[in-house]
């Protein structure tokens, strides 16, 4: 996705609120796993792209 941001979330967590969109706007989200262990990191697959519009 052109223009993309990356937000890091705890693994424990269930839901993520991205502060500073504009309302009336549509967004793109999308999500991947990642995990570091011993100094390398693994990604998971990106998950299908989810069409938001803000309230």
């Amino acid at each position: 996705m052109k223009n993309s941001k990356k937000f890091e979330v705890g693994k424990s967590a269930k839901s993520y609120k991205i502060k500073g969109l504009k309302k009336g706007k549509r967004y793109y989200v999308s999500v991947r796993p990642m995990k570091t262990h011993g100094g390398v990191t693994y990604k998971g697959i990106l998950s299908k792209v989810k069409r938001v519009r803000v309230k």
